[in-house]
């Protein structure tokens, strides 16, 4: 959700200025001061936009700056301080931090509102034009890569070198986000393209004999988890703060690809990341067995899915089109099927909970148990 966050300890004016820009159709979330401003950035993500005031009780201004510009997701946020101090030194250090304009009290509607449409217009134009140069180079890498494939890390070397001679002229922090951007671009891209092999892999039969060769009791249920989680997608740690691991102590040995069912948990939590209300940021992996199974369960709370919605996310993906579907409930079907077991999901009051549904017994060992 795109919104702007007023940090403003005044409740009037803290009203009156959320208003005013609700009238011109910000959607405008409000915070009493620098500490509960970091609780509703941690609730509802990265603002478009921030205005705060300087002087406030608990974190002021200056401190809930440095403390914004200290994540990595939030470095490019805007920031204007609106503040009654109106000296010299004042706005040249609220300047020299970083912030994008000083408003000073008492408040000029028209001045306030064209200083928050330049920089949220200023801010578009910076990601579009950081989006162009990312996709640009990316493209140059790969023609490069299916021009050169007799030796594709060193010409991998020349272009990124190509591309850090053009932006010597940068500042650092430019070169800094443009690098780390590039990092978490590339990062992002790995797993995309190893959960595509995974699915591609699917329609070749590839993964039937993977998996037939890998199977067997696994009773290691805690490492398991944890590699699931660590495989996760760049994009799942940034969104989700904690995995909360609530797993039976007793819990019994099952039949399954230890590695494949790990890989399908990794989808669960990727796709429950996407179910996650934006008030929530953490997902649960419970477990529960009888005589027959072993089930883990991947709980997403405040979520709702309808029959119907997680029929079709579970639907065969179309296979042109793979970068504009959803394939991970489908694709970890598949891999519990191959390997005897099931895929369930449940919606209840309190959230969703996708279940893996593991056979305690080889399958051609039940009918004698």
């Amino acid at each position: 959700m795109a919104y702007i966050l007023l940090v403003e300890d005044y409740k009037p004016l803290r009203i009156a200025v959320k208003r005013l820009l609700e009238s011109e159709g910000y959607t405008v979330i409000a915070a009493e001061h620098g500490g509960d401003a970091l609780k509703r950035m941690q609730e509802h993500g990265t603002p478009a936009l921030i205005i705060s005031d300087i002087m406030m009780p608990v974190m002021d201004g200056y401190e809930f700056y440095q403390a914004v510009r200290a994540v990595d997701a939030w470095v490019a946020v805007p920031f204007l301080f609106l503040t009654a101090k109106g000296t010299e030194e004042d706005v040249l250090r609220g300047k020299t931090m970083g912030a994008e304009d000083y408003i000073i009290k008492p408040i000029n509607e028209e001045t306030l509102l064209a200083a928050v449409a330049g920089r949220l217009n200023r801010a578009e134009a910076l990601e579009q034009a950081r989006r162009k140069t990312i996709d640009a180079f990316l493209q140059q890498l790969v023609k490069a890569l299916l021009e050169r494939l007799e030796n594709p890390v060193s010409e991998l070397d020349r272009q990124a070198l190509n591309t850090f001679q053009s932006l010597s002229g940068s500042d650092s922090e430019q070169l800094l986000a443009y690098f780390n951007a590039l990092h978490n671009y590339s990062e992002n891209l790995a797993a995309t393209t190893e959960r595509l092999l995974w699915l591609l892999r699917l329609e070749n039969g590839d993964l039937a004999r993977d998996i037939a060769l890998t199977t067997g009791y696994c009773a290691d249920w805690e490492p398991l988890v944890d590699e699931a989680w660590k495989a996760c997608h760049p994009q799942v740690h940034k969104r989700v703060a904690e995995l909360q691991r609530r797993l039976s102590p007793d819990l019994p040995a099952a039949w399954c690809s230890a590695l494949w069912t790990g890989r399908a948990l990794t989808l669960l939590l990727e796709q429950g990341t996407d179910l996650l209300p934006p008030k929530y940021n953490s997902l649960t992996v419970l477990s529960e067995f009888n005589a027959t199974h072993v089930n883990l369960i991947v709980f997403v709370p405040g979520a709702y899915l309808t029959e119907n919605g997680w029929l079709v996310l579970m639907d065969r993906p179309d296979m042109d089109r793979l970068s504009t579907q959803q394939y991970h409930l489908y694709l970890a079907r598949e891999i519990m099927h191959l390997q005897g077991a099931e895929l369930d999901v449940i919606t209840a009051p309190d959230g969703v909970r996708m279940r893996l549904v593991l056979p305690r017994q080889k399958p051609a060992e039940s009918g004698g148990a």
